[in-house]
């Protein structure tokens, strides 16, 4: 959508933005986050008055393109089409028809009325599409994640860990250092005030209240974050970088001394600390095992589930716990077990591993 690059170029990018939400869409339940965070970017841009053609023949592609390979998945469907999750996609694209109407047409007067008109038929076809059922409200699960307050309601969806609100010390555990990076680069990418920096600020500001509201969703805001500390690091680097590229100055011998030595070995250290401190992240984040495996504990423990594994040990292993592996081994081998009862996405490592059904719904 950037005014600088070729329309072919453009029109590229929005072939392969559709391509990848319409494989997003058929692939993994959490695709609404894109669609409707793509909305609201595009929303912010009419408000900030940022509306070009492009905009609009970029977004029809991609939404286009994303839309009709969703239907052709059976697990979705036409009725994808008709979610509420869905009709802002609408609601954008029809916005954006106005907003080229309003260009287009240069009287004050015709303005009012083709606008007048075009909100009219808009809210009667809404309307008559709610009332006639064709629309639908969005899953409770959808719901609950805007207002966590609704969870609280049901103790079934409570009793899964992963379904409770995130805490400081869950972001802290995750991000590490990283976490004092992220207001720095929101504060950046607010002063650049980019087409770029907008859509960055949407998405890690949905992301971080969407994983705060459900800590599973910390997967979703992971490369918003890497995204957002990555613009923070490089924006606090930069001028300790440029004391590396200095010249010596020739005027003054204190000015030399200065600018010449000092600055570039304060430069240095700077950069060298915050080597440090990103490399810290990964050490310190996941904790590595002791004994003739040393890595990080995260891939020993990728073998087992943390709350089955840590449920009937007293104390914390020194090795992969095999337990959960071996039971999942021993179903498969049991020939006379067809159906298994689970406990919600156990039912993944029973149907891969175990080759057995599970009761479970493993796309919970």
């Amino acid at each position: 959508i950037e005014e600088e690059r070729p329309l072919k170029v453009g029109v590229i990018y929005a072939v392969a933005a559709g391509l990848s939400l319409g494989y997003l869409c058929a692939s993994w339940g959490a695709s609404r986050y894109p669609i409707d965070m793509t909305v609201l970017f595009v929303f912010v841009l009419l408000l900030m008055r940022k509306y070009t053609p492009r905009l609009m023949l970029s977004y029809g592609l991609c939404f286009s393109l994303a839309l009709l390979i969703a239907v052709t998945v059976p697990r979705l469907g036409v009725g994808f089409l008709k979610g509420a999750y869905i009709l802002p996609v609408y609601g954008a694209f029809l916005l954006m028809c106005i907003f080229e109407m309003n260009r287009r047409i240069k009287t004050e007067k015709m303005k009012i009325i083709g606008v007048a008109a075009f909100v009219l038929l808009l809210a009667t076809a809404f309307s008559a599409l709610w009332a006639l059922g064709y629309v639908s409200m969005p899953a409770g699960k959808y719901l609950s994640v805007l207002n966590p307050f609704e969870r609280a309601a049901s103790p079934l969806i409570e009793s899964v860990a992963e379904h409770r609100t995130s805490t400081w010390a869950s972001f802290y555990y995750d991000l590490e250092l990283l976490v004092f990076f992220i207001p720095i680069g929101l504060f950046f990418a607010y002063q650049m005030s980019t087409d770029k920096s907008i859509f960055l600020l949407v998405f890690s500001l949905t992301s971080i209240y969407f994983a705060s509201s459900m800590i599973r969703l910390t997967l979703i805001m992971a490369p918003a974050i890497s995204l957002v500390c990555a613009l923070g690091i490089v924006r606090v680097t930069r001028p300790f970088a440029a004391f590396l590229k200095e010249e010596t100055v020739k005027t003054r011998r204190r000015k030399t001394r200065f600018g010449g030595q000092l600055g570039k070995e304060f430069g240095a250290g700077f950069l060298f600390l915050i080597f440090l401190l990103l490399a810290f992240t990964y050490v310190v984040g996941t904790d590595f095992t002791v004994g003739r495996q040393t890595r990080p504990r995260v891939f020993s423990q990728a073998n087992s589930p943390t709350t089955m594994a840590a449920a009937g040990l007293p104390i914390r292993p020194g090795s992969t716990v095999r337990d959960w592996v071996d039971t999942l081994v021993w179903i498969r081998e049991q020939d006379d077990v067809k159906i298994v009862a689970s406990w919600w996405d156990y039912g993944y490592w029973i149907t891969t591993i175990g080759n057995k059904t599970s009761l479970a719904d493993n796309g919970t």
